[in-house]
């Protein structure tokens, strides 16, 4: 890791950029945190820690209002950022629970984190007075919803699969 700092702050004369002590100081603190969050976390928590925090930062810490400078960027961001943290959550779940979909229960617990931290998200926008859009939710949203539905129909119909070629039936 020590080595990728060095060489990413050499290669920034190439692209116009100089190099800073500081951005090699931050990159050795991005992987000693990483380093560390890996030695206590498995990789699917780590993970799911990572990108919960990586929403949370990019949504309400950022300078600016990316919704302002990258309207399509801004859009495509939030389907896919709880989409991937929905599908992270689903496969850490299996690691301390026994439950599998199509059940309630699944559906429940499967959609709970990640609605959880669409909530904190923007009740801290709210709070911190920073920019709160509802279509920005609305995509949220379906990024979740997507990934429940795509893997909860798919674990419905494998089921239905299944049993329809049991020898049971024949």
């Amino acid at each position: 890791m020590v080595w990728y700092g060095v060489f990413d702050e050499w290669l920034q004369v190439y692209v116009g950029r100089n190099p800073d002590v500081m951005d090699f100081f931050a990159d050795l603190v991005g992987a000693l945190a990483g380093l560390i969050l890996l030695s206590i976390f498995s990789f699917w928590s780590a993970s799911l820690v990572v990108t919960g925090i990586t929403i949370f930062l990019l949504t309400n810490l950022a300078r600016v209002n990316p919704a302002n400078l990258l309207p399509i960027t801004n859009t495509v961001f939030h389907p896919f950022a709880y989409g991937f943290f929905t599908m992270l959550w689903i496969r850490h779940i299996h690691h301390f629970l026994s439950i599998k979909a199509p059940q309630l229960k699944w559906l429940i617990v499967t959609l709970a984190l990640p609605t959880g931290l669409l909530l904190v998200v923007k009740i801290y926008s709210v709070i911190s007075g920073r920019y709160f859009g509802i279509w920005d939710v609305v995509l949220s949203a379906a990024g979740i919803a997507a990934v429940v539905v795509t893997i909860f129909l798919t674990a419905l119909l494998r089921r239905r699969f299944t049993q329809k070629l049991s020898p049971g039936d024949a």
